[in-house]
């Protein structure tokens, strides 16, 4: 019976008693880890302590901490949830106490290691110190008991979210509701009772007259169809001088100056000679206005000699002179009055 006694004690040391760890890197400097248990049951918590001291002037990064607590790169599905952070700084002559308290829920059984890796001290910007690093223990955390319920998505009713089933449904609220089938029935009568009040055809009656009423107005007042209004040699003239004009007013560089002057004019053949202007690459553009039949021959220089020097200044990086803008703007404009 003594022997039974001894050995139910010496179990429940293994199971509850607290593991520590603790180490210095640097004057200064502590690090200690403290974990209530290395053994649990799959419905209980883990609570991992991070107790840190560093000098005034360095600080930590909270979030790296968490994601190295969580990494476990060898597992598809993560052995622990994170339920919450608890965090607590302090400081006392120069000194900082900087408490973390990370609480897991365990979502698989086994035995999985637990550790924050490395855990950097880094000085604060400006400073010249250096960063202080420690390397933090490996923690052997053995889950037992059933495993939790498959998150697999499954058929089943609509949820109306509320405190008892909140929109982000935790393991243990998913469990709740799988295993209370009361939960799933009053779903689906609630479901049921939402589709038979949006039941009624109310589509159909407002669709009804409203198409009625586009019958009648067609009826009364026919709409009219809307072309293209084939633009004439004349009026493809016109708008292009009064582009020239507006594009004379504009402080912009040279360049640019002689781009915008290349659209114009690319705008003004394609609407006065029904050819693809606008598209085509410039040899494209050339060779198609050499071969034109309506095109007059000195109207033909003209354009080759301003769209090669358009495409080198597009191209080349070249940056003309006023001098050649201004040339640019009367080849431009003589190709707009020189008669076909």
């Amino acid at each position: 019976m003594r022997f039974s006694w001894i050995f139910l004690l010496v179990i429940s040391f293994e199971i509850f008693a607290e593991t520590a760890w603790e180490v210095t890197p640097a004057k200064g400097f502590n690090v200690q880890i403290v974990l209530p248990t290395s053994k649990l049951r799959l419905k209980d918590t883990l609570e991992i302590k991070l107790s840190l001291k560093y000098p005034k002037g360095y600080h930590i990064d909270s979030e790296t901490l968490l994601a190295n607590l969580l990494s476990h790169s060898i597992l598809k599905e993560q052995p622990f949830d994170l339920i919450s952070v608890e965090e607590q700084k302090t400081e006392h002559e120069g000194l900082y106490n900087h408490s973390l308290v990370f609480t897991l829920q365990p979502q698989k059984t086994g035995t999985f290691p637990v550790s924050f890796f490395s855990i950097m001290f880094s000085p604060d910007e400006g400073s010249s110190e250096p960063t202080i690093k420690s390397f933090s223990n490996i923690f052997d955390v053995e889950i037992s008991g059933e495993e939790p319920l498959s998150m697999e998505l499954k058929e089943s009713s609509l949820l109306s979210f509320s405190p008892t089933l909140p929109i982000e449904i935790s393991p243990s609220n998913y469990q709740k509701l799988i295993a209370s089938s009361s939960l799933e029935e009053l779903e689906a009568k609630r479901n049921e009772q939402i589709l038979s009040e949006r039941s009624f055809p109310w589509f159909g009656l407002l669709f009804v007259p409203l198409i009625l009423f586009i019958l009648f107005l067609t009826r009364q007042a026919p709409i009219p169809l809307y072309y293209h209004k084939e633009i004439t040699p004349e009026e493809a003239r016109e708008q292009a001088l009064a582009a020239i004009r507006k594009l004379e007013r504009k402080r912009i560089r040279r360049d640019q100056f002689y781009m915008q002057l290349e659209n114009i004019l690319r705008q003004y053949l394609q609407q006065r000679y029904k050819i693809h202007a606008s598209t085509q690459t410039t040899q494209e553009l050339i060779k198609e206005l050499l071969l034109h039949p309506s095109m007059h021959e000195k109207t033909r220089g003209y354009l080759k000699t301003f769209l090669e020097r358009a495409e080198e200044v597009k191209f080349g990086g070249d940056l003309p002179s006023q001098e050649s803008c201004q040339q640019a703007q009367q080849i431009v404009e003589s190709v707009l009055v020189t008669p076909t």
